[in-house]
């Protein structure tokens, strides 16, 4: 599932599923780089 920010060119937030279907990050894309963000 990816969402793109339409004000906001080359930026966007992607979640990242397991095997199992459950949600377990959150890559974000910027211009500077990609960030992950894992759940706790």
């Amino acid at each position: 599932m990816e969402f793109n920010v339409k004000s906001l060119p080359g930026f966007s937030m992607k979640f990242i599923k397991d095997n199992s279907d459950i949600l377990t990050q959150a890559e974000i894309t910027q211009p500077r780089g990609i960030f992950t963000a894992n759940k706790k």
